[in-house]
């Protein structure tokens, strides 16, 4: 059966544009399950997330497409109840908001071409999210046990270098200027996207001259080993491989004095990160692994 299973009558009623109207609210969606998963307590975004699945629902049944229908009934049933406080927002759960995102976005993308039938996977992973909704809902049980570690491992799909950027102390030479930098990067690869941050920006009365004060995220292709040597003296990086573990991104986040969140849509928007992946690694962030206490 096709995905986009319906009778011609529903076909002829669905208003044009509701497909691109679907995709607009997946990415409302989107919005409100990432700050969710940065503030697990953020009741207002519950109540957000849980009005756009609403229409989300309605979406699905006038396009016909029965398992996003389904699935976002049951996504608003699970939002509601955390609104309500009926079940906490611990890290298994959080997960699970991110997974159902995920999975809305293929039903989307499979609706979108003419005669789609979902694969095997796709199917059996909108049982196993939709049994786990109904499950939750149905019972409130006791918070599941955090699966961060194996998402933690997993690798980023970024193909490319990143280059976390910041800087230390005067910048004494014309080296040390941060767009000669980027000209000597230049000269060795390609710089795929550049994102600046002027958080450190103090008053301009207080500026030293001297000194940089923004901050770069920067998505690079080529010798990624080599780029310390083209550094100024004072720049602090961090430098992440091509397809290295979602935990080292999550690292950067720690590490840097930004909001996580606001860093973390600069390195989506540097291409670094995928929606899914900043959405497990702020959850990550917000629900850090318990280390086992010591026994006696």
């Amino acid at each position: 059966m096709s995905l986009r299973d319906r009778d011609p009558a529903s076909h002829a009623a669905s208003p044009a544009g509701s497909l691109p109207g679907a995709r607009a609210r997946l990415r409302q969606l989107s919005a409100q399950l990432l700050r969710l998963a940065h503030q697990p307590e953020d009741r207002e975004a519950m109540a957000g997330a849980a009005a756009v699945v609403r229409i989300l629902t309605a979406d699905g049944q006038r396009l016909g497409i029965t398992a996003l229908h389904e699935l976002a009934q049951w996504l608003e049933r699970l939002l509601l109840c955390l609104h309500r406080r009926e079940l906490r927002c611990d890290a298994g759960l959080t997960m699970l908001l991110i997974d159902c995102l995920g999975h809305l976005g293929e039903l989307l993308d499979l609706a979108a071409v003419p005669d789609s039938h979902p694969g095997d996977a796709v199917a059996a992973q909108g049982r196993r999210l939709l049994a786990r909704l109904q499950s939750l809902c149905g019972e409130v049980p006791t918070p599941s046990t955090p699966e961060l570690t194996p998402r933690a491992a997993w690798q980023v799909e970024a193909r490319h270098w990143h280059l976390s950027l910041r800087f230390g102390g005067p910048l004494r030479t014309p080296d040390d200027d941060p767009l000669q930098l980027l000209a000597r990067l230049e000269t060795v690869g390609e710089v795929r996207a550049v994102e600046v941050l002027p958080d450190a920006l103090p008053r301009a009365i207080d500026c030293d001259p001297q000194h940089c004060h923004l901050g770069f995220e920067i998505a690079f292709v080529g010798p990624g080993p080599t780029l310390p040597t083209l550094l100024g003296a004072h720049a602090q990086p961090l430098l992440l491989a091509p397809r290295c573990a979602l935990g080292d991104y999550v690292s950067l986040l720690r590490q840097r004095p930004e909001e996580p969140a606001r860093l973390g849509k600069l390195l989506q928007s540097c291409g670094s990160l995928t929606r899914l992946e900043l959405g497990y690694a702020l959850a990550a962030l917000a629900h850090p692994p318990q280390r086992p206490r010591p026994v006696g």
